[in-house]
């Protein structure tokens, strides 16, 4: 790259090409500066930012990292002024940022240079899509952040805004000629540009005081505005970015999602600086004060089986100090904080008719609607805590009075019989113990057994019971009525004492919402404080005028001890949750340990169950091993028996068919061929026996194919 002459290389007003008949635009000024130093590739970001008070032609600049933000100064003709941005791929060289800065400071004619505020609020507006990147003047935020905003809007858009045509977006404002308050429902973006100040055609001041207020359905529903209709808003106001972090807890959901966070924003522009900022056409003044914070507070659900749920409410404010116009935006799902604003502002209204005819009051009111939010976070915690501690007391008591017995068969120990007989000697009437044991553990067992062995198992139990130390119980002296005996008409079953895991569950589900509960009180408070705080520095402030510093003293000390009121009301109920948080741990281990012993009681009883049926099965198998030995020896003898039979079997045929009439022998002769048989006898022989032979067969292969259908039934 050839040296640069500061003196050749400067660029003057007659020396840019094509300056004088076109407007110098961030691409041509690329162009030529990528033409003049090439190797530094330029990239020009144009940005608006607000001016301070600089004399015409005196420049800001800085140059580090790569990066070159070069101030334009002021405009002769305009109070806005541009920033461009110089991005390059390498460090500028001081030489060459000598070179640019005069080039830069005869932007006369650029573009935004020649735009009034409204002009810019209006485009602004116009690409109200791209919020917050397209606010006028954003504050401290980087354009990282802002791009972040944006993009997680966007994707979150379908969760948090209704569709399109189901809307409803109430105003609330204060018409001054008719020195009300009136209402009105946006359902459209139409509808909302017309009304507000800054659509075509449409120009006019802003009200006094003007509330906005987005509702929901339910808790977890939709909010009841378009994603067009919100990004408008959130420009024609000039909403700070942060309140992005407020929104986005809303939305549909099925489980509640980043409920937890909470916080609180400001954006202070006092200065006289900020006078340049002004809007005479809205009565816009520029020196504004800017917050937005979320509180929250539990209401009745009564539609749910815990009755009590956390709602909570974001909310921006803006005050003109100048003018004293107060914008709100409030997103509450139910209509409880609408109405209570709307409520105050009437009274206050009818109180004192003047109260938007000075800034002092117009303040005071604003710090009266903040008050309707701040007491609305401190309500209902004493309701809410008593049912904790109605909950807690169910379960605490129960376990504290209920006597954990270590007997599973036997109910009373001979201490409790020497105690009733005793009670019934002097005529009174034993009392019912309430105990819980493990009945229920011996439904599944043997029920076939006999007497005996059931008398044997009583017995066993005993023995192996007494082995556990038992201490004696005595009763508390003030039983609920639901545990003292004299309150209960009927006996009581025995499975209504014994402790289920539910009930851990049950615990367990109260000590989360406790802690729920203690983490809301924590924010409230934190949030209360910065409140608080930032108020009464308001009225220290040097960059506020000095009348309306001393006139917004009285209202902010009111304010204050207000405050402080509710927040001292809310560390008592931290408190007592806190101590109750408490409570409920000791009961959820107490409970456990209650649970585990019955667990490990009625694994003992079923270690005994088993070993006395582990008994009762090797006496079975002994039993089966000698009827076994005694089946092997019987069936050695039917052996023994059938060799002999079988041995036997033809003599007895032969003689028993030689007894017969079939053959015949001569006695006095004693050739074995002296005999004759008669054939006809021979004959019916054969002709019986076959025909029995086969009746036989043929019924025992019926019964048998009966026997084998039978059996597969």
């Amino acid at each position: 790259m050839p040296a640069l002459n500061p003196a050749t290389a400067t660029w003057r007003w007659n020396t840019i090409p094509d300056y004088a008949e076109d407007r110098l635009s961030k691409e041509v000024l690329e162009q030529r500066l990528r033409s003049k130093y090439g190797n530094y590739k330029f990239y020009v970001e144009v940005k608006l930012h607000t001016c301070s008070n600089m004399p015409y032609g005196t420049d800001y600049f800085k140059a580090q990292n790569g990066v070159a933000d070069v101030g334009t100064g002021r405009s002769r003709r305009a109070c806005y002024s541009g920033w461009l941005i110089l991005h390059t791929t390498s460090p500028i060289n001081a030489l060459i940022m000598s070179c640019i800065k005069p080039l830069l400071l005869q932007f006369d004619n650029w573009p935004y240079n020649e735009m009034t505020p409204l002009d810019c609020l209006i485009k602004s507006c116009e690409k109200s899509q791209e919020y917050p990147n397209n606010l006028v003047d954003a504050g401290a935020a980087y354009p990282s952040l802002l791009r972040e905003y944006q993009l997680r809007r966007s994707r979150r858009a379908d969760q948090l805004f209704c569709p399109n045509g189901q809307a409803a977006v109430e105003f609330f404002r204060y018409e001054e000629r008719r020195k009300a308050f009136d209402s009105t429902i946006e359902k459209s973006l139409y509808n909302l540009c017309r009304d507000l100040p800054c659509a075509a055609g449409q120009i006019q001041k802003d009200r006094q005081c003007s509330f906005l207020f987005i509702g929901a359905k339910t808790s977890r529903d939709v909010l009841q505005i378009d994603h067009h209709m919100m990004v408008w808003l959130l420009s024609i106001f000039q909403v700070l970015p942060a309140f992005s972090e407020f929104v986005f807890p809303f939305g549909s959901q099925i489980y509640a999602v980043d409920f937890q966070f909470s916080g609180f924003r400001e954006d202070n522009r006092l200065g006289d600086v900020f006078q340049n900022n002004a809007i005479p056409e809205l009565g816009r003044s520029g020196q504004s004060l800017q917050i937005c914070y979320n509180l929250k507070t539990v209401e009745p659900a009564e539609s749910r089986a815990w009755p009590w749920s956390c709602r909570q409410a974001a909310v921006f404010h803006s005050f003109d100090v100048k003018h004293g116009q107060a914008a709100w935006i409030v997103i509450k799902a139910n209509n409880l904080i609408r109405d209570r604003l709307k409520e105050v502002s009437q009274i206050r209204l009818k109180n004192g008719s003047d109260m938007f005819k000075s800034v002092p009051e117009m303040f005071a009111n604003a710090l009266a609607c903040h008050l309707v939010l701040v007491e609305w976070s401190g309500e209902n915690w004493r309701w809410y805590i008593n049912y904790f501690e109605e909950q807690l007391d169910s379960l605490r008591r129960r376990a504290i009075v209920d006597r954990v017995t270590n007997s599973g068969i036997s109910n009373a120990t001979p201490a409790t019989a020497s105690h009733s007989a005793l009670a019934g000697a002097q005529g009174n009437p034993p009392q019912q113990r309430r105990t819980w044991s493990w009945r229920g553990a011996f439904s599944r067992t043997n029920t076939t057994s006999s007497q005996a062995t059931i008398a044997t198992t009583n017995q066993t139990h005993q023995q192996n019971a007494q082995n556990i130390p038992l201490a004696e119980f005595e009763e508390p002296p003030n039983l609920p009525p639901e545990y003292d005996p004299k309150f209960q008409t009927q006996d009581v079953k025995e499975q209504e004492h014994e402790y289920k895991i539910d009930e851990l569950q049950t615990t367990q589900d109260i000590d989360s919402k406790a802690n729920e509960a203690i983490l809301v009180l924590k924010s409230n408070i934190r949030i209360l404080t910065h409140l608080q705080t930032y108020y009464q520095r308001l009225a220290e402030s040097e960059d506020l005028d000095q009348a309306l510093r001393k006139s917004i003293q009285a209202s902010i000390s009111s304010f204050a001890r207000r405050v402080q009121s509710v927040q001292s009301d809310l560390q008592t109920h931290l408190d007592r949750l806190e101590t109750i948080a408490k409570l409920i741990a000791e009961c959820r281990d107490l409970l456990y340990g209650i649970v585990e012993y019955q667990s490990m009681q009625a694994n003992k009883m079923f270690a005994i169950e088993a070993q006395r049926s582990a008994g009762r099965m090797e006496d079975m198998t002994q039993k089966m091993q000698n009827l076994t030995l005694k089946t092997t020896l019987e069936t050695v003898l039917m052996r023994i028996i059938t060799v002999v039979t079988v041995f036997f079997l033809p003599p007895t045929f032969v003689s028993t068919l030689m007894s017969t009439d079939i053959v015949k022998y001569d006695p006095k002769n004693a050739s074995i061929t002296a005999g004759g048989a008669s054939l006809g006898a021979v004959k019916l022989f054969l002709t019986l026996t076959f025909s029995l032979m086969i009746v036989t067969f043929g019924a025992a292969t019926g019964l048998y194919w009966w026997a084998l259908r039978y059996a597969d039934r």
